[in-house]
């Protein structure tokens, strides 16, 4: 019987260690990504030349309407009507509040929305460089020219996923971000930047593009933690647990297996046991033999073998493995090899020049552009380098370009706008034609606040 108690134990056991290894899937969703999309809005902005869209975050309680919406200052900047878009639905907003030191705004909305939930705000600091997060939001359309064209529904958001490469870091003067290297466009401005488990870490504000390269900018979370509660608005900061119903089903069901599988094995034990008894409970069958039998004399003759020897082995001696050695590169020959002088010179790295943003959305980023490169400057995120928020509305998509030539150290500028680039003295350079500038030069777009400076 001791025996089948410990089988019966070692079963207990493992349904135990099943069901405590299955908690932390208790509470978590098996598509957190996915099901963030249910807490991001659009954002529509109207001025008097035009208009401009973005991204929001819902937030309040927990299964409750939502009648605040967090999101870029920028994306609202100047407008003089604010409405929210869900499902080609509009909330109209009455009220907003900025926050004093960075780009970010709350909206306050003139009817709840029912068809989508506050998201959880969570905590920079808890993620590490290289992990992998997400930004959620609605990307820039070319050809929308009225608000029934302007994506608002789940299915139009876009998900680009990208890695943290730095936690923290000061962008362009406007506050703590974390940098991304996530592709995010005009539409994604005030979406959220979430982990994997759809949690908000940052509010995507800034991109960035250089050839392959594409680095974003998102403000810290704690800025609209600390704008929601200034004017007491609630909001979520750990998610609610759920239940995993298949999950648990299913260790119900393994659970109910293996407690059959030990009554199957106690039975059969107990079984077998029984059939042991009856065996010893039968006398033994006794040999009897004639007193007056004589075995014959008999020995087995068994042929000698062969001697065998045994062949002392080898001796082996353990050689050194050599390590592995790090190739960093041609200029640093690889160690106790010898170095063969080819006669050939490295070539000297590339002359750069670069375009530093003075004024606008963009001030304090710096582009580096090098000999013989052409970058373009516009609102375009798809075909411009150097790319400005879409509600400057004077600028155009592709507004200028600028080549570099290292060797006269001159920058060959070509405006292709509308509303024209102009020097620092107000002169407009002509349209179509190239113009050499020299390094130090300003140039003005459009006339409204947005400068750059050449070298």
């Amino acid at each position: 019987m001791k025996k089948l108690q410990r089988i019966l134990s070692t079963l207990l056991l493992c349904v135990l260690m099943l069901s405590i290894l299955a908690l932390p899937a208790c509470g978590a969703s098996t598509n957190a990504v996915q099901d963030a999309k249910e807490g991001v809005v659009c954002v529509y902005s109207d001025y008097i030349l035009g208009y401009g869209y973005g991204s929001g975050i819902c937030v309040g309680n927990a299964d409750e309407p939502v009648k605040y919406v967090v999101t870029n200052r920028h994306v609202i900047d100047g407008a003089y009507r604010i409405r929210v878009l869900v499902d080609g639905k509009e909330h109209t907003v009455t009220d907003y509040y900025e926050h004093n030191n960075v780009d970010l705004a709350v909206l306050v909305l003139d009817s709840p929305i029912t068809t989508r939930h506050a998201m959880v705000l969570g905590d920079a600091s808890n993620v590490n460089e290289t992990d992998k997060v997400y930004a959620i939001g609605f990307r820039d359309i070319d050809d929308v020219s009225n608000i029934a064209g302007v994506p608002s529904n789940i299915n139009d958001m876009t998900v680009p996923e990208g890695t943290v490469v730095r936690k923290s870091i000061e962008f362009m003067g406007s506050g703590e971000c974390v940098q991304t290297s996530v592709s995010i466009s005009h539409g994604n401005s005030g979406g959220p930047l979430i982990t994997q488990d759809g949690q908000v870490i940052a509010v995507n504000c800034y991109g960035t593009s250089n050839g392959s390269v594409t680095t974003s900018y998102s403000l810290n979370v704690r800025y609209a933690k600390e704008l929601l509660t200034a004017h007491g608005i609630p909001f979520i900061t750990e998610a609610k647990k759920s239940v995993n119903l298949p999950l648990i089903i299913a260790l119900i069901a393994v659970g109910a297996l293996m407690i059959i599988g030990g009554v199957v094995a106690i039975i059969l034990v107990s079984v077998k046991s029984k059939k042991k008894k009856a065996a010893a409970a039968v006398p033994p069958v006794q040999n009897y033999v004639d007193p007056n039998y004589a075995a014959p004399n008999y020995q087995p003759q068994v042929p000698a073998g062969p001697n065998y020897q045994q062949i002392p082995g080898q001796n082996y001696q353990q050689g050194q493995i050599p390590g592995a050695q790090q190739n960093w590169g041609n200029a640093y020959p690889v160690q106790n090899e010898p170095v063969v002088d080819l006669g050939v010179t490295e070539a000297a790295p590339p002359e750069t020049g670069t375009i530093k943003v003075l004024a606008g959305s963009m001030r304090g980023a710096e582009i580096p552009i090098r000999d013989g490169e052409t970058l373009w400057v516009g609102k375009d995120a798809k075909s411009c380098n150097v790319v400005f928020d879409p509600s400057f509305t004077h600028i155009s998509r592709m507004h200028c370009s600028v080549t570099y030539n290292a060797q006269s150290d001159r920058y060959i500028v070509v405006d292709e706008s509308t509303n024209g680039t102009y020097l620092e003295n107000g002169t407009r350079l002509p349209k179509h034609e190239r113009r050499p500038l020299s390094p130090g030069t300003t140039l003005r777009l459009a006339k409204d606040g947005n400068c750059v400076r050449l070298g």
